[in-house]
């Protein structure tokens, strides 16, 4: 088995997801069924005021900023 990493398959570029909001709440969606799934409960779903609050976030500042 080869263990470089030069032989993997690079990871495709996508934009930041504070270019993207819109893919936001269906991606906490996914994260909170997925957090169920592991803990064997229903899920729950995020409060419109919080999915309004994490929207409005600028998110951290990069290197590139």
């Amino acid at each position: 088995m080869r263990t470089s990493l030069s032989h993997q398959r690079p990871a495709a570029a996508h934009p930041a997801l504070r270019e993207r909001p819109d893919d936001i709440p269906p991606l906490v969606e996914h994260l909170l069924a997925r957090i169920a799934r592991h803990r064997k409960t229903k899920p729950c779903h995020i409060a419109p005021a919080a999915l309004r609050r994490l929207l409005s976030h600028p998110g951290p500042a990069t290197s590139a900023n």
